[in-house]
């Protein structure tokens, strides 16, 4: 006899997998003007489950910017 609930409860553990993304961006009119990249940014986004959790923002001639849900 199988019990009903430790699917439930790995499905649960499932959808909570924390995992993070690191993404580096350059704004359009600074793509050809900057050959070394120096003003590159990075956006990373903390994901708990399906859900972004927290974003943020870094560039190198502005404050951070942190978004949490």
């Amino acid at each position: 006899q199988q019990n009903p609930v430790v699917p439930v409860q790995q499905e649960i553990v499932m959808n909570r997998q924390q995992r993070f993304f690191r993404i580096p961006f350059i704004r359009p009119g600074d793509q050809y003007k900057d050959p070394q990249n120096k003003k590159k940014g990075w956006w990373y986004a903390h994901f708990d489950g399906p859900w972004i959790a927290r974003q943020m923002e870094l560039h190198p001639d502005k404050h951070p910017i942190l978004l949490v849900a």
